[in-house]
């Protein structure tokens, strides 16, 4: 005899699937989210365009490499934005070890020192955030708060005076 409660499990998990993988209904979703990149004039329309981009495939699913795309070349066309790494970071929360991947790649492609310095603070936050998600991870958290620490401290400190003749003989 067969359980219905099992077919019922299993016709409801079944709908489950058919509507969390269902295809995008809407035309506005069916457009690809990046176009009108190539006709934009100035680095500040590509790179609202490629954030609005970033933002809208974080929300589709298996969007997030895609986004996270769209935020990294956006990074390159405006290396100095604050902005993009905390939008990136706020599209990207629910995909960790995508954000994670694009926020140390940030953390890479630029000096630490000068007008980048506070995107590597905002960078070094945000991976702070989701370090402390996981218990395992708590440690580089801990690790990157004393990063950031002695970012700080060095941006405070202030700069070191040159060498003395005599010292130096």
């Amino acid at each position: 005899m067969i359980d219905y409660r099992v077919l019922v499990a299993a016709i409801a998990f079944l709908l489950v699937l058919l509507w969390r993988f269902r295809p995008e209904l809407s035309s506005d979703d069916a457009r690809p989210p990046v176009r009108g990149l190539e006709a934009a004039k100035t680095d500040a329309e590509r790179v609202d365009i490629l954030v609005t981009a970033g933002e809208r495939y974080a929300h589709r699913i298996g969007g997030a490499r895609k986004a996270s795309a769209c935020f990294t070349r956006a990074t390159r066309i405006a290396p100095e934005s604050v902005d993009l790494v905390v939008r990136g970071a706020r599209a990207l929360k629910r995909h960790p070890r995508i954000l994670e991947t694009f926020l140390w790649r940030r953390l890479g492609a630029a000096p630490w020192a000068g007008p980048e310095r506070e995107v590597a603070r905002a960078a070094l936050a945000e991976l702070v955030t989701v370090y402390d998600a996981a218990s395992r991870t708590r440690p580089r958290a801990r690790a990157l708060e004393q990063v950031l620490a002695s970012l700080d401290s060095v941006a405070a400190a202030p700069p070191d005076a040159p060498p003395d003749a005599k010292d130096a003989s």
